[in-house]
């Protein structure tokens, strides 16, 4: 019976001095790979610096400053092109109804309203923004970009719009037709006079 004490007692000290040696050693770093942070990609940084120069604009517009001539012609571009990542397109739509060439800014929203690939439309959000702000500038010539636009997500097989938010965007867009049907119904109707 004593053996089976001694034993016992044997290993309780290990225990013991294992748990204690365990306890007194250094912890051994983890290392893990350094992973670049999204913060320090050109890309976001270049499209955080286009978005803070609108963002300036759009202040000074709603203040009354136009855009100056250069700046006009970028954001013409950027509204037309559809290598412009979509978020500067519709931040860059903003800004046409303060263009001082109205007809510029109507043209460069048809085209952006027109543009159906989906790696540039931002899931339909690009021609749905152009939309609105043809409607918002009683762009009566973009009524057929319009209608063109809501036959598109009627129909839209590619997935240019995303199936979730197609039913929002139908209704915006026909919201929008019924603002320009509206402003082309009150430029046409002939005034009273008494």
């Amino acid at each position: 019976m004593t053996r089976y004490w001694l034993i016992i007692f044997a290993l309780l000290i290990v225990a013991v001095a294992g748990v204690t040696v365990a306890i007194k050693q250094e912890p051994v770093p983890l290392k893990v790979p350094a992973q670049p942070s999204f913060l320090d990609d050109p890309k976001y940084i270049a499209f955080g610096k286009r978005r803070y120069r609108i963002m300036e604009m759009e202040d000074a517009a709603e203040h009354g400053q136009l855009p100056s001539e250069p700046d006009t012609k970028e954001l013409l571009a950027e509204v037309r092109s559809n290598d412009t990542d979509w978020r500067i397109r519709t931040y860059a739509m903003s800004l046409m109804p303060f263009l001082p060439d109205r007809e510029s800014a109507i043209d460069a929203l048809i085209a952006a309203a027109s543009d159906r690939d989906p790696k540039s439309v931002g899931s339909g959000v690009v021609p749905m923004c152009a939309v609105t702000y043809l409607a918002k500038m009683k762009a009566i010539r973009a009524e057929p970009a319009i209608r063109d636009w809501i036959r598109f997500i009627e129909q839209d097989t590619k997935g240019a719009v995303l199936p979730g938010s197609r039913q929002l965007i139908l209704s915006v867009a026909k919201r929008d037709l019924a603002a320009i049907e509206s402003a082309k119904t009150a430029t046409t109707q002939p005034t009273t006079q008494n």
